[in-house]
């Protein structure tokens, strides 16, 4: 799911960047691309997290079973 989301963010956040550059003020296109970025960022966080919470279980487990 990263694999897929990283390369969008990437190129949304190289377009935001060009729009920005643009001295006519926020367009529909910007907003949009605003958006779609939090949406990424929101999506991101859903994968990451759960891998985090699995991760630390397992760590937990094993400094529990640790010898002293």
């Amino acid at each position: 799911m990263l694999g897929i989301l990283i390369p969008y963010i990437q190129l949304q956040w190289s377009r935001l960047q060009q729009a920005r550059e643009d001295d006519r003020g926020i367009t529909v296109e910007t907003l949009i691309i605003t958006g779609t970025l939090a949406v990424a960022a929101m999506a991101a966080l859903i994968v990451i997290v759960p891998a985090i919470r699995n991760r630390q279980g397992q760590v937990v487990d094993q400094l529990n079973h640790a010898d002293p």
